[in-house]
């Protein structure tokens, strides 16, 4: 999947998965750029957004992209 967004070209096929369940996937570009696939296809994040995102989907995928974190 491949789409042109803020003049920037987000393609799945280049990109490194970083967390995907079937439905929704999280993408990292070789750039560092976060883009979330889904049903209605290609949507950018910025780094926080992808944070805030994996952190709520994934706990596991988040820890191996960002780091741990303190425990609550």
């Amino acid at each position: 999947m491949k789409a042109i967004m803020n003049e920037k070209l987000y393609d799945t096929t280049a990109s490194s998965v970083i967390f995907a369940d079937g439905t929704e996937a999280l993408f990292k570009t070789k750039n560092g750029a976060y883009f979330k696939t889904s049903v209605d296809g290609i949507t950018p994040l910025s780094g926080e957004e992808a944070k805030k995102w994996l952190g709520v989907v994934d706990a596991d995928a988040y820890i191996k992209e960002f780091g741990t974190v303190e425990s609550a």
